[in-house]
């Protein structure tokens, strides 16, 4: 509630749109590195136990983050013909993010159904 009052009484932002640039790409590379494996432990350690289910469960993140940066990179290129390691960085993290909900639960179809889904569907707008 406290953010929600803050951002009401800054109000919206001035200036139009605002282009957020990467500062350094390593780094963005290594976070999203460290955020996959913490996630791949997250997801696996959620089950308490080390049995079938928590192997499906590090599966499919791994599957849906790989197919959701792959996704991500696909639509980079049809949009602004180039490649992008940022754009691999962000699709991935859309699916992981996606994926976590169901990981334990479904198969690798489905991991990669969602892993493709996550990733297109925030994938900006061409710029005209």
């Amino acid at each position: 509630m406290t953010g929600l009052a803050y951002s009401y009484f800054l109000g919206p932002r001035r200036g139009g749109e605002v282009l957020f640039k990467p500062h350094n790409v390593s780094h963005i590379v290594l976070g999203t590195v460290l955020l996959w494996v913490g996630w791949l432990g997250f997801n696996g350690g959620s089950t308490f136990a080390a049995n079938l289910r928590a192997a499906m469960a590090i599966y499919t993140t791994n599957l849906a983050g790989a197919v959701g940066g792959l996704t991500w990179m696909v639509m980079d290129w049809r949009l602004e013909r180039k490649w992008s390691c940022i754009g691999f960085c962000t699709g991935a993290i859309c699916g992981l993010v996606a994926i976590t909900p169901a990981a334990g639960f479904v198969g690798a179809p489905a991991a990669v159904l969602v892993g493709q889904c996550s990733a297109s569907r925030l994938t900006p707008v061409a710029r005209r």
